[in-house]
């Protein structure tokens, strides 16, 4: 039992002086047997093969991260809108601009969804909608004065972009664009046309154009349940 134990420091040292390794003293030479266990670990621990990429899934783009910090600062200039409230008024008139952000985005997140922008031209049509919506952004602090007409010229720009970017996808959904293309540049143009109407005139064509984009989500909406309803039907008769 105690042979396995290291000897005192005592003997330590005299064995030191005898010439002899302070090791040997009273128990049976392990340094060989420690480095017989420590040295083969690294040389057969097996290793775990890479993680696959899983099927199906494909990386944001460069130029859609910079699509969304663009949106990003719209939304940061929103709060310009906000920051000194005179009385709910400001509140519902950030809430309008909100929403014609949001639906505008919205379209693009589903573009960008249905189409891979990979040709040199739609990235340059794509940025052209950046600076569409950089134009928006600058101009919301001011927008429902001077900034209503730069407002209302890039969201009409970013609305034909999206439509003729759509119209260029090769799934189902570039028919169903057809159908709120319309809806959109409606909204874009009463958006427009607001601006060319003195306060409070132009809280009316403000509130029709959110009207026409909730108007149009309701339809697509209808759209997209009367397309799955012969699967459904279809589904129901072969159970």
């Amino acid at each position: 039992m105690w042979g396995d134990l290291d000897p005192p420091a005592s003997g330590g040292v005299a064995a030191q002086r005898g010439g002899v390794e302070p090791w040997h003293v009273g128990c049976q030479p392990r340094p060989r047997a420690r480095c017989a266990i420590l040295l083969p670990m690294s040389s057969t621990q097996p290793t775990a093969p890479p993680p696959a990429a899983a099927p199906g899934i494909e990386r944001v783009s460069t130029v859609e991260l910079f699509f969304d910090l663009v949106f990003v600062f719209a939304i940061t200039q929103l709060t310009s809108l906000v920051a000194h409230p005179h009385g709910p008024g400001d509140y519902l008139r950030a809430s309008l601009v909100f929403m014609t952000l949001m639906w505008m985005y919205g379209g693009y997140t589903w573009l960008t969804s249905n189409l891979a922008i990979e040709r040199p031209w739609q990235r340059q049509i794509l940025f052209m909608a950046m600076a569409g919506f950089f134009i928006m952004a600058l101009s919301i602090p001011e927008v429902f004065e001077a900034g209503g007409l730069p407002y209302g010229l890039g969201l009409l720009c970013v609305t034909a972009i999206h439509a003729f970017l759509f119209s260029t996808a090769p799934t189902g959904s570039a028919r169903a664009i057809r159908g709120i293309a319309g809806y959109n540049v409606a909204a874009a143009l009463l958006v427009l046309a607001a601006a060319f109407v003195r306060p409070p005139w132009d809280w009316p064509l403000w509130t029709a154009a959110v009207a026409v984009v909730i108007l149009a989500s309701i339809r697509r909406r209808e759209r997209a349940s009367r397309s799955a309803r012969p699967i459904s039907s279809s589904a129901t008769a072969c159970c």
